[in-house]
């Protein structure tokens, strides 16, 4: 490919591989791709001690995870600042555990930044510590105790001293101008969707995994705003009529034991799997080999998982918040309801497993395109040499 820039780029992120997670796997691609195009790259991330790797083409700075929060922050910023002549600008991966370190340094360093926003972390904490029960628009409205509106203080300021802000959906827009008044300096790049050739069928997937009867398959983080407890009751009232179905579970998270205990309290230990964490690829065999995938949520900025699903041609069952609009169009790839609307999922569930779901493949591949990997990399790359 024909070199195009040569900008130097530092990334800036919380997590790299071996860690798992999306902004890992992310920060890795962009580190492959971003050197084809001209760009010199470097990494900084966290580790379980401060080193200097090569990773390819980037050179990649662990910061020490292991210390207090404020020395492992200082530490972070004092790099960037000591690598500050080896770049032009910076792309960080979150406002908070990467932005923090990354708004001092640029500072001092006088360096810009381009910021990338995938949720709102001071709801999300807010949910899962400090009992905060709105729903992430309403969050947008209220004032809330000293500790969450610290920390919405702080992705408030990272966000604003920001030369652009990238987001992966139009919804994510929308909260994030809450936050800032130029809201032009927000740009909606989706996330790009991998093509993954699989080397299973689903025939074969199925018998590997002992799979029978109708498969129900659920991926995400376990958190209270993902509704399993809800999905759980649901599941308990269709086994009765309809034994044969079978509900996969995957992923961790701090419901995990409120989740164990309601799956004991209704019976359904021989029914529901909790997987826990899986490697992406067999998170895809699983998606080609269930009948529906269900993910009942408050709230989602984009899911890549839905695009992984309508890319293996399992049909979707989801709620009609955020993003998820954006990724499925009901009848072409999937079904959007309310969030914990029992009647409206347990009638979805129930109609998929009595007459099927007919995924509109040409209309899938239509969708897909503004995923392209191609395509999100230009609108991405047009921002690094604009800024």
């Amino acid at each position: 490919m024909k070199k195009q820039s040569n900008k130097n780029i530092l990334i800036a992120t919380g997590i790299y591989p071996p860690d798992i997670g999306g902004p890992a796997t992310y920060t890795k691609e962009l580190g492959e791709e971003l050197p084809k195009r001209g760009f010199g790259v470097q990494i900084i991330t966290y580790g379980n001690e401060t080193k200097e790797e090569q990773s390819g083409d980037c050179s990649v700075f662990y910061i020490n995870k292991n210390v207090p929060l404020l020395k492992r922050y200082f530490t972070y910023a004092k790099k960037i600042y000591i690598l500050r002549k080896t770049f032009d600008v910076i792309y960080v991966q979150d406002p908070v555990s990467s932005g923090v370190p990354v708004f001092f340094a640029s500072l001092l360093s006088g360096k810009p930044y381009i910021l990338k926003v995938v949720g709102d972390y001071a709801w999300e904490q807010g949910t899962q510590r400090f009992r905060v029960v709105d729903t992430k628009d309403e969050f947008q409205h209220k004032k809330y105790g000293f500790a969450v509106e610290l920390m919405r203080f702080v992705q408030k300021h990272v966000a604003r001293k920001a030369k652009k802000i990238i987001v992966p959906s139009n919804y994510l827009k929308n909260i994030v101008s809450c936050w800032i008044k130029d809201r032009a300096k927000i740009v909606v790049i989706y996330n790009a969707l991998k093509e993954n050739r699989m080397q299973k069928t689903r025939k074969d997937i199925r018998k590997e995994n002992d799979f029978s009867g109708f498969v129900l398959l659920s991926v995400a983080r376990l958190v209270p705003w993902k509704g399993f407890l809800v999905l759980l009751d649901i599941f308990a009232q269709l086994r009765k009529k309809y034994p044969d179905i079978q509900l996969y579970i995957v992923g961790e998270g701090p419901e995990k034991v409120v989740i164990e205990k309601k799956i004991h309290e209704l019976g359904l230990e021989d029914s529901v799997t909790l997987l826990g964490r899986l490697p992406h690829i067999e998170v895809l065999e699983y998606l080609q080999a269930s009948d529906l995938f269900v993910l009942n949520t408050a709230y989602e900025g984009l899911s890549h998982l839905l695009l992984e699903a309508t890319m293996m041609h399992c049909p979707i069952l989801t709620t009609d918040v955020g993003g998820n609009p954006e990724a499925v169009e009901e009848g072409i790839n999937g079904m959007l309801v309310e969030y914990n609307n029992t009647e409206e999922l347990a009638g979805k569930i129930e109609g998929v497993y009595k007459n099927g779901f007919s995924i509109n493949k040409q209309k899938v591949e239509t969708l897909l395109q503004k995923f392209n990997k191609q395509k999100t990399l230009d609108l991405l790359v047009s921002e690094f040499t604009h800024i």
